[in-house]
């Protein structure tokens, strides 16, 4: 039957579904140990944009391959962003008044630090997924990218703080929203965001083995 082909795109949807949901549950349960959510995260960006990039390649082999070749990377980058989240929320409580009515130059400090530092890790784990960088190149790298694309910069951090901000707000609902995030919540999230990230970064990238064939079809005139 034609609905049982591999070509058919309700299958094809349905294996994408199942391939997201097995990401997903990698990846929650590899950030068990917290010190390697950065390494969960790093090898889920890889294996998404390794298969947007390489159709034959195995979601769950690259997600393992990764969580092994970038654990020396990622750890440390993932301990200096929880760093400075944590002294910038030391310094706002520090400085504001009662913590509660910061000083209004202190608050607009603050609050544009915040973004600046939410804007260059929005990039950070991807970047490890993509490139070769000691930790200092990381962190510039993954600041130009932000800087240099403002409008993909924003509406990642849309992507990122949209949903959680409107399930944390929305109380009552709250069981099914917990079981979308424990099932495809954050594979679909980084689904998404992996096709701005492979824009990007694609310039920057060596060509891949679908790009080498589609080129080659396109020289020998194969449609």
């Amino acid at each position: 039957m034609p609905f049982f082909r591999e070509d058919h795109p309700i299958v094809i949807l349905l294996c994408s579904i199942g391939n997201l949901v097995v990401l997903n549950l990698l990846f929650l349960l590899c950030c068990v140990p917290v010190i390697t959510i950065g390494d969960s995260l790093s090898a889920l960006y890889f294996a998404l944009i390794h298969r947007m990039r390489d159709s034959s390649s195995s979601y769950t082999k690259d997600f393992l391959k990764a969580m092994r070749m970038n654990f020396r990377q990622t750890v440390p980058a993932w301990l200096v962003c929880l760093i400075l989240i944590f002294l910038l929320y030391g310094d706002y409580r520090i400085f504001s008044s009662n913590g509660l009515a910061p000083n209004p130059v202190l608050f607009y400090f603050f609050v544009v630090l915040g973004a600046l530092i939410f804007f260059t890790a929005e990039y950070v784990f991807p970047v490890i997924a993509s490139f070769e960088n000691r930790l200092p190149a990381l962190l510039s790298n993954s600041f130009t990218f932000a800087a240099k694309n403002p409008g993909w910069t924003l509406i990642l951090a849309v992507l990122f703080i949209g949903p959680a901000a409107f399930c944390i707000m929305d109380r009552p609902l709250w069981p099914l929203y917990a079981a979308i995030w424990f099932f495809i919540g954050f594979s679909l999230t980084a689904w998404i965001a992996s096709f701005i990230f492979l824009r990007i970064f694609r310039p920057f990238l060596p060509k891949s083995a679908d790009e080498l064939m589609e080129e080659d079809q396109k020289s020998q005139g194969t449609p």
